[in-house]
């Protein structure tokens, strides 16, 4: 399996405001941004935030959830799935400049994002 573990995610309105407020008020850098749907800060020491939209009212991502990146998403959605966890297909179209992901909550309501970006 290609996951490996990539940053902490925060749900936003307005994933790019709320990433400012961190590059003001901490210092941290924006390492890469998807629109306004994502965008993903560098910490001292080598952390990583990511903030990704999340539409004013919506509740259906309303904890943070930790992230992991693939290189092959579609081999491990079927390997996770082989091992008994169901998770939805990736969604976004792929390809350079995009993004592919995936979410899975666990039984005692955890949530895990798993992606892989589309690099140019």
């Amino acid at each position: 399996m290609t996951l490996a573990f990539s940053e902490i995610v925060y749900p936003s309105p307005n994933p790019s405001g709320s990433a400012q407020r961190m590059v003001s008020g901490f210092g941290w850098e924006v390492v890469e941004s998807f629109g306004e749907s994502w965008v993903l800060l560098a910490t001292p020491g080598g952390g990583r935030v990511g903030f990704i939209q999340q539409k004013p009212g919506s509740d259906s991502m309303p904890v943070p959830m930790a992230a992991f990146e693939s290189q092959d998403i579609e081999t491990d959605v079927a390997e996770l799935r082989a091992n008994g966890i169901d998770l939805p297909d990736p969604s976004g179209p792929g390809g350079p400049g995009t993004l592919r992901h995936t979410t899975y909550a666990d039984p005692d309501g955890n949530r895990f994002l798993i992606w892989q970006s589309g690099k140019d």
